[in-house]
C-alpha cells in the first residue's frame, strides 16, 4: 500500500503543477487576445489545486506510515536488546541480536554502538571474531 501511495503522489503533483503552470503562462502571455483570462486561469488553478492537493495528501500518508514503521522497528530492537541484557546479565553480542532482533549483522552492530554511550556500556572487545558489548545491569 505504501508504494501505491507513493506512485499515485508522483503522478499526482506534477499533473497539478502542469494545470498551475498553464495558468500562470495564460496570465503573462503576450499573445493573449481574450479581454478576461481571469476565467482560464481560475480553471487552471482550480483544476490544479485537486490533483496538487491530494498528491500532496498521498504523499504525506506515505510518510507518516514509513515514520511510524520505522519506530515500531527501533522499539522492537530495543525491547529484544533489553531482554537479552537481562537473560545474558550485560553481555551481548551482535549476532545474538542479529539473530534475536530478525536483522541484519550491520544494523545490529550500529544499533549496539549507539547503545554503549546511551546504556553506558563498555566498547566492543573481539574474542573468537565476535564482537561483544557489556552493559551495566543495575
Amino acid at each position: 500500500m505504501q508504494i501505491f501511495k507513493l506512485i499515485v503522489a508522483s503522478f499526482l503533483i506534477p499533473l497539478g503543477l502542469i494545470f498551475w503552470l498553464s495558468a500562470a503562462t495564460e496570465l503573462i502571455s503576450p499573445t493573449n487576445i481574450s479581454d478576461n483570462p481571469w476565467g482560464k486561469v481560475a480553471g487552471g488553478l482550480i483544476l490544479g489545486s485537486i490533483p496538487l492537493f491530494m498528491g500532496g495528501w498521498f504523499m504525506w500518508e506515505w510518510y507518516r506510515e514509513r515514520r511510524r514503521e520505522l519506530y515500531r522497528r527501533q522499539r522492537h530492537k530495543r525491547s529484544v536488546f533489553l531482554h537479552l541484557i537481562r537473560d545474558h546479565r550485560g553481555l551481548v553480542t551482535v549476532s545474538s541480536l542479529a539473530k534475536a532482533a530478525n536483522i541484519s549483522p550491520q544494523e545490529a552492530q550500529a544499533f549496539l554502538d549507539r547503545a554503549v554511550a546511551k546504556y553506558h556500556g563498555n566498547s566492543p572487545q573481539l574474542i573468537d571474531g565476535e564482537y561483544y558489548y557489556l552493559f551495566d545491569i543495575d
